[in-house]
């Protein structure tokens, strides 16, 4: 997919690339709910919820454990039955800089830092039913949030 498609694949059928460049983008907030729970899913073709997990157990550095804003005090890598250990108890499993690991995350990153002419990055949280690893808070930059698997 090009640059165009891309945004308007995110956009859709909401809204499109120049409505949202012109009228959202550094503006407003825009919600998009969708009917179809693996519209966003499908675009990790390759990958799987164990699939992340078993990335997630590989990794000593761009990975932690959260749990209502708290970091576990967990030493990476960690065997994945310990990190399924540490979701039973409500902990969100975040890995930092997911382009790295994924070539659909990659494209995609990459295709809107060619239309927002900034970087990209995406981040990947693995959280639980009825948990919350980050309290409520607000970031300093722009962000899209992409829902993959669950509810």
């Amino acid at each position: 997919m090009n640059k165009f498609n891309q945004l308007n694949w995110l956009l859709n059928p909401k809204s499109d690339e120049n409505t949202f460049l012109n009228n959202v983008y550094e503006k407003a907030v825009f919600f998009l709910e969708r009917n179809d729970p693996n519209y966003y899913s499908k675009k990790l073709q390759e990958t799987t919820l164990q699939d992340l997990l078993g990335l997630a157990a590989s990794l000593s550095v761009t990975i932690n454990l959260i749990k209502a804003g708290q970091v576990a005090p967990a030493r990476f890598p960690l065997p994945i039955e310990e990190l399924l250990k540490y979701l039973q108890e409500g902990y969100t499993i975040v890995i930092y800089g997911m382009e790295k690991y994924n070539t659909s995350i990659q494209n995609l990153c990459h295709s809107l830092s060619s239309t927002f002419l900034c970087p990209v990055k995406a981040n990947m949280y693995i959280t639980p039913p009825k948990s919350q690893g980050l309290t409520p808070h607000y970031d300093d930059h722009d962000v899209l949030i992409l829902q993959l698997f669950g509810k």
